[in-house]
């Protein structure tokens, strides 16, 4: 849903911003519309939007280590295996002041299994990690063959690449210490062996950087943290900075740092942004900024802590605050062990029809001490397919008109809940129900998409086909190629826009929308959302 996959109404005379968005039209395809913001909702009538929480597993995760005296565990990415059957989880974890990197298995993405890879020799181990002892399996990654037992990196994501490069998969990875920091590009063959691309390594300032992939436009982001002013960092705020890699031939340039979000009064007078993990979904950069209430803050309840919020973009600079003030990663229940701090480190990632997000929590508060034996954990979060935010009916009844849209399907999913209430859908021509036009000698539209002919839909569905009574499928209830780019490239004027764009109007009783898009047929449920559409896992 980029700005690319729009197309505008031109006019000599001036436009109110209400009358340029009714009059802009998007191709909507396999990729699942989202109502994060409102550039797609024209209006809504006794309809309110509900942000849902993460829901966390009660207990943190039991991540086997292969050395005694390791702490600190953390799932940092998880990837789709070679064959598509199982998961790569890329963990690190701390001995001795060491980032250490390692890779299991994982199908359901909380039951790992360390893979054996033996990438350093249990006496390259001793010597270098000051005599661990013999480790129970060494699943510890090498990042750089010449180099690389130094292990460097300590803010890392992995990802797959659909760009049709011969490594498919792909890392970013930022050291700690020595100074100064670097953002470095890695790549692989097999998601196992790594080496580092040339020219594009950068250097990034302070701690807390996420870097990032956008799969949808392959492109490699950094968010970087910012001290203001940048000279006091103990009293200074923390803010977000958004820097990107613009790939070329030579490898790359990363663009210069720019300010991209920071606390604002809605955040209360003592709050930073701590840092944003940010991924691509469904065409939307998804950020989780970790909102941090310092010792000033007026509630003594959130003093000291952090926690995850939610915000969206559509390009990765410009970001809106959605439901702000709400806990989306909330903390745990008092005195649990993610009462104090709960920090969004990576996801969604998919498993079956949920989401996964990995955080680190702790029970103490920042700058508060670490009880005795205990350390940070690494916990689990799961949210509904496309579940960030739904468009909730109020009262009796409401409606939702959406912004004009051309369809990329036959037919129209959606993922809603109706359950004890329903959602029926009809099909509007410059947002009023006008019979279709005549199109083929001696055949006319027989209008049947009416609000009236939809066949209710009463259930729990992630991917339900909405369908009319008739049985009509948009391409053939249409005149052909009405839909296709190449009708619309050279005719943006009124007459055209009009006679070829529909809106839809979902009518919600008692019921849920999460998203809704067109397909010819029920697909991958991550081609879309966490894949570009046509692309599979193998």
């Amino acid at each position: 849903m980029n700005s690319t996959n729009t197309v505008g109404f031109e006019s000599d005379f001036p436009q109110r911003p209400w009358d340029v968005k009714r009059q802009t039209g998007r191709f909507v395809g396999g990729r699942p519309v989202l109502f994060l913001e409102d550039s797609c909702i024209l209006a809504m009538e006794k309809v309110e939007r509900t942000l849902h929480p993460l829901s966390k597993d009660p207990e943190p995760m039991r991540i086997s280590l292969p050395i005694e005296g390791m702490t600190n565990p953390v799932v940092r990415s998880l990837v789709p295996a070679p064959g598509g059957r199982k998961f790569y989880a890329y963990v690190s974890g701390t001995y001795r002041g060491k980032t250490l990197f390692m890779v299991y298995g994982t199908a359901d993405g909380r039951e790992l299994e360390p893979l054996h890879l033996d990438q350093i020799t249990p006496d390259e181990m001793c010597s270098i990690l000051e005599n661990p002892g013999e480790p129970d399996f060494n699943n510890i990654l090498v990042f750089d063959s010449e180099n690389g037992r130094s292990f460097p990196p300590y803010y890392c994501t992995f990802f797959r690449v659909y760009s049709g490069d011969q490594y498919p998969y792909g890392g970013i990875a930022i050291n700690k210490s020595p100074q100064p920091r670097r953002a470095k590009i890695l790549r692989s063959e097999d998601g196992l062996s790594w080496e580092k691309t040339k020219n594009s390594i950068r250097e990034v300032t302070f701690e807390s950087n996420m870097p990032s992939y956008d799969p949808f436009g392959d492109r490699y982001l950094l968010y970087l943290r910012l001290w203001d002013p940048p000279k006091k960092p103990v009293s200074g705020w923390r803010k977000v900075l958004f820097s990107e890699l613009l790939k070329d031939q030579n490898g790359g340039k990363w663009t210069e740092d720019e300010l991209v979000l920071e606390a604002d009064q809605d955040d209360g007078p003592a709050a930073d942004i701590y840092f944003m993990q940010v991924s691509g979904y469904a065409g939307y950069y998804i950020g989780l900024p970790a909102v941090y209430h310092r010792a000033a803050c007026h509630d003594l309840s959130m003093q000291g802590t952090i926690h995850g919020q939610l915000a969206a973009s559509l390009d990765g600079r410009n970001w809106e605050r959605v439901s702000q003030g709400q806990q989306f990663l909330p903390l745990g229940e008092p005195g649990a062990w993610d009462s104090g701090m709960v920090c969004p480190i990576c996801g969604p990632f998919m498993i079956g029809d949920k989401l996964l997000y990995y955080y680190s929590g702790q029970v103490n508060r920042h700058d508060e001490p670490l009880p005795k034996n205990y350390h940070r954990d690494c916990g689990i979060a799961r949210l509904r397919l496309d579940g960030f935010v739904s468009l909730d009916a109020v009262g009796e009844g409401g409606t939702v008109l959406t912004t004009p849209l051309w369809p990329r399907g036959k037919y129209l999913f959606v993922n809603a809940d109706a359950r004890g209430g329903e959602i029926r859908v009809e099909v509007l021509q410059d947002y009023t129900y006008i019979e279709l036009k005549e199109f083929e000698a001696g055949k006319k539209g027989r209008g049947l998409f009416r609000v009236e002919n939809c066949i209710p839909f009463t259930g729990n569905s992630t991917c339900h086909r909405v369908e009319w009574k008739s049985g009509e499928n948009f391409f053939d209830s249409f005149p052909k190629g009405w839909n296709s780019p190449e009708a619309h490239a050279e005719t943006k004027g009124r007459h055209h826009f009009t006679e070829r764009a529909i809106s839809l109007k979902f009518y919600l009783r008692n019921a849920k929308l999460y998203s809704h898009w067109f397909a010819d047929e029920e697909g991958s449920p991550d081609e879309g959302r966490l894949l570009p559409v046509g692309k599979n896992k193998g």
